[in-house]
């Protein structure tokens, strides 16, 4: 699963910086970044909160991306 990219990929579509996306989901940018680049994995909490917060179904994160964000 590539959650992370997918998290990375919607977030710069919508010209969210991770600073921004982190603060709305009341974790740190560092802690963004580890996810983004796969280090780390997140929580099922974690990604139903970024899919409510990107305004997105949570299966899109998911998935494998299209660069418009749709399969």
């Amino acid at each position: 699963m590539n959650i992370g990219r997918n998290i990375k990929t919607i977030r710069v579509s919508k010209n969210l910086s991770q600073k921004h996306l982190a603060a709305k989901v009341g974790i740190t940018p560092t802690y963004l970044s580890l996810i983004e680049n796969e280090v780390k994995k997140p929580s099922l909490t974690l990604i139903e909160k970024l899919s409510q917060v990107l305004d997105i179904p949570l299966t899109l994160l998911f998935g494998e991306l299209t660069f418009s964000g749709v399969r």
